[in-house]
């Protein structure tokens, strides 16, 4: 999922293939985008903009990016002589680990041809998706849908730890008054008026937002560590599977991912295995 910057303009893009061909679209591309809540952002009969070969695009305005949310958008097109509707997602978060500015100063990513920016970024959500399943929790604000299992208790665990805002709420397909709901640091959701989350399956969905107002500065450099990495690692003579060499030292046992090792770089690994969250459960 692309990820852009709250209150940024920025353009959103959906690319036509024939097979493995960059294709236009017979047709002009019509985008209808939507919020989370189903909430129509631009109408269906937006015309999007013809980039290059097989690429469209609509821009984002600020106001359009304006809160945490994720925008769906359903792009009208027309290939090999039928009507298509692609799906693509955008999620507007709170911040990023680094900026892309940043990683060009890294060693060996400042070419801008042998790493493009599309790619820079990509990366860059992969380490930061990647950070925030091992630690438990968001290091930047960030938006979330969680559907959840009613319990017939006042308080239900969310997915998230350190929720920051309910945007909605719903109990059993009914739209809730989410003045009485409450949030706990852990990740919770509480009825404070003394109500209950009646039992059931899927029958309560929130809507919220959670996560750290930022990640502290060694975090931050194991992201880049982390990115620089993925972008490099098509340049190591190793196997990828290869677990041990045997060198003039003998054979020498190659650090791995693997339980309390999420990315098998030992330096990175510290720094999240030092900043690992679990969740207080509530009596």
């Amino acid at each position: 999922m692309t990820r852009v910057l709250a209150g940024a303009a920025d353009n959103a893009a959906v690319v036509l293939y024939d097979g493995e061909v960059l294709s236009d679209s017979a047709t002009p591309v019509t985008v209808r985008v939507t919020d989370d809540a189903g909430a129509e952002v631009l109408p269906a009969s937006t015309v999007a903009t013809h980039d290059e070969t097989g690429v469209y695009s609509v821009a984002l305005t600020p106001v359009m990016t304006a809160r945490l949310d994720a925008l769906h958008f359903e792009w009208a097109v027309t290939l090999r002589g039928a009507g298509q509707v692609l799906r693509t997602d955008v999620e507007i978060v709170g911040g990023f680990y680094t900026h892309l500015a940043r990683l060009r100063t890294l060693p060996d990513l400042h070419d801008p041809i042998k790493h493009p920016a599309a790619r820079l970024a990509s990366v860059r959500n992969w380490a930061e998706t990647t950070i925030e399943r091992f630690l438990g929790v968001a290091y930047v604000p960030r938006y979330r849908r969680d559907v959840l299992d009613g319990n017939g208790h006042p308080a239900v665990p969310l997915t998230q730890l350190y929720p920051r805002e309910i945007r909605r709420g719903w109990i059993d397909g009914t739209t809730a008054d989410v003045a009485d709901w409450g949030l706990h640091p852990s990740g919770y959701v509480v009825r404070i008026g003394g109500g209950t989350f009646p039992r059931g399956v899927g029958n309560v969905r929130v809507d919220y937002t959670h996560g750290h107002d930022g990640p502290p500065y060694d975090l931050i450099q194991a992201c880049e560590t982390l990115i620089r990495w993925r972008m490099l690692e098509d340049r190591s003579a190793l196997p990828d599977r290869r677990l041990a060499v045997t060198n003039e030292f003998g054979n020498v046992a190659l650090a791995t991912a693997g339980p309390n090792r999420p990315t098998g770089i030992p330096d990175v690994d510290a720094v999240l295995l030092a900043y690992r969250e679990h969740r207080l459960v509530l009596a």
